[in-house]
């Protein structure tokens, strides 16, 4: 689905800019170049960059237990950082699973709908409690 105004940007690869083949800039488009954006968001700490509304918080819940009182501060953190995203029409879910066999992990799974469309979009942000 193509989206025009969720834009374009330079692609990302675990914080390193990609080149296409011809040695020029890859770019993201539309409905990925959101999910980028998003990640970046959620992955920068609120204030770390000139634009001191940019980011999250998500840097408070590492060290801590995963308990049903982290889940409620991680779901306020994601939604306080998603409702700064001028391109997020709306967020519909956000669930939090810990699972069994990573005890420092937690699985982030966060539904949105994006402006200027109906349909929603689905994206899996991993967590680590962990620095």
């Amino acid at each position: 689905m193509t989206n025009q105004y969720l834009g374009k940007d330079v692609y990302l690869k675990d914080n390193q800019i990609q080149f296409s083949t011809s040695q020029d800039f890859a770019t993201v488009t539309d409905e990925d170049n959101l999910q980028q954006a998003i990640f970046t968001r959620l992955k920068t700490v609120l204030g770390e960059y000139f634009i001191t509304a940019y980011g999250g918080q998500l840097n408070n819940v590492i060290g801590k237990p995963r308990t049903e009182l982290l889940r409620g501060q991680i779901i306020g953190y994601i939604s306080e950082a998603l409702y700064q995203e001028p391109r997020i029409q709306r967020i519909e879910n956000i669930d939090i699973e810990y699972p069994e066999d990573e005890e420092k992990k937690v699985n982030i799974d966060i539904t949105i709908v994006p402006i200027e469309t109906n349909v929603s979009l689905n994206l899996i942000f991993p967590l680590f409690l962990t620095e």
